[in-house]
């Protein structure tokens, strides 16, 4: 099962796979409080809780990917995921292309 691990993250022992996880861990928990006080410093929807929450997933998205880059460069496992952000984020970037026709 370890090595199962260790292959499906590209980790190339325990303790790279044990960093790998923490920065995603660090990442999660911090992106939630985060986008919960950029909404609430930003924007005026206090009152009006569907747009607070739709505005809060925006921005969850973002703060997500800066947090785990910052939390990887700091854990040392920066050009990790570097090359994960943008696999992930090209993602759904070639399917808008793919939607509008922009696709070679």
């Amino acid at each position: 099962m370890l090595k199962a691990l260790l292959s499906l993250f590209k980790a190339e022992s325990l303790s790279h796979l044990l960093k790998i996880w923490l920065a995603f861990a660090i990442a999660g928990s911090a992106s939630l409080l985060v986008s919960r006080h950029i909404v609430t410093l930003f924007f005026d929807l206090e009152n009006d809780k569907i747009h607070s929450l739709l505005a809060q997933a925006l921005i969850i998205v973002t703060t997500y990917y800066a947090l785990l880059l910052f939390a990887g460069a700091c854990l040392g496992e920066g050009r990790y995921f570097v090359q994960m952000t943008k696999k992930s984020l090209g993602r759904p970037i070639n399917f808008l292309r793919y939607l509008v026709g922009l696709n070679k």
